[in-house]
């Protein structure tokens, strides 16, 4: 998916991809855009920095990545579903006025 051109009004394939994503359903469109996209991406960049940044000056076990990679996870996917919502109520609002 490309992210839409969002100045000046949408063109007709603009509201036709539209169409097409409002079809498969706004569940869908938050698990696919907002926690696999988005979530997905930042969970694995996030955590990936913090692990290499933040070394603990303290021994600690398997457990303690485990539970960090656990709360980066959690985080991610709530993050991802925000913004996928976020992403749907801006699309609806766009194209709500268009036939879309």
């Amino acid at each position: 998916m490309k992210f839409f051109k969002w100045s000046g009004p949408p063109s007709q394939m603009q509201r036709e991809r539209w169409r097409q994503m409002k079809a498969r359903g706004k569940k869908s469109f938050i698990l696919r855009v907002g926690v696999i996209r988005y979530g997905g991406f930042m969970f694995v960049v996030m955590t990936t920095l913090d692990l290499l940044r933040d070394k603990p000056s303290f021994p600690v076990g398997v457990g303690y990545y485990v539970v960090f990679i656990l709360i980066n996870l959690l985080v991610w996917t709530l993050g991802g579903s925000a913004f996928g919502l976020w992403m749907w109520r801006s699309y609806e609002k766009r194209f709500s006025g268009t036939g879309g």
